[in-house]
């Protein structure tokens, strides 16, 4: 769905025009992150592995703040992976989605820099994904396909996300779908970034 309509819309509850305003905050209101089925990520087929698709998706509102600070999150959480290493002992990254949601009015300039980051790298230029942009016009989303496995002791320190934000607040949305397995290895992932 289109963010912005046409500049004069009817409204469906009476015969007052939508201002734009109204309409692009209704819009980002109802706004998602774009469905992807685990049949798109993972080759389903029975097998002697023991397997668990899971996808875990975390909404949090990054705070305002006067100077700009880039403020690391952590995708999985730690509750998410004691339930896992229960029964298995590796988790397979197959698709990382980010979107970043202006919490501001339309068209103010919202400047964001956000990585997405392999910890277990010390540079950060070996990050596996970069992105500066500005959402004046609205959410701004990405998908990442990781494909590759790490043991459940520390997949919860592995990817994490690095934001820096101007001073304007915004609603940050992420996606995590991911694979417990028993064997680190034949994931059967369908694509890779």
């Amino acid at each position: 769905m289109p963010l912005f309509g046409s500049s004069s819309s009817r409204s469906l509850c009476g015969n007052h025009e939508e201002s734009n305003e109204e309409r692009f905050y209704k819009n980002l209101n109802n706004w998602e992150l774009p469905r992807v089925p685990i049949s798109q990520i993972y080759k389903q087929r029975s097998s002697s592995f023991k397997t668990d698709y899971t996808i875990e998706t975390i909404e949090k509102t990054i705070p305002l703040s006067k100077k700009q600070e880039t403020v690391p999150l952590l995708l999985l959480s730690k509750r998410s992976i004691k339930k896992h290493s229960r029964s298995y002992k590796y988790l397979h990254f197959g698709l990382v989605q980010v979107a970043i949601k202006p919490l501001s009015k339309e068209s103010l300039n919202t400047s964001i820099l956000l990585g997405l980051r392999d910890c277990r790298f010390l540079d950060f230029k070996d990050s596996p994904l970069t992105i500066k942009t500005n959402l004046c016009n609205g959410p701004v989303y990405f998908d990442y396909y990781p494909n590759y496995s790490v043991s459940l002791q520390d997949a919860h320190e592995v990817l994490t996300l690095n934001i820096r934000t101007g001073s304007l607040p915004v609603a940050l949305i992420y996606t995590v779908h991911f694979k417990a397995m028993t064997s680190p290895f034949r994931p059967k992932a369908l694509r890779s970034s």
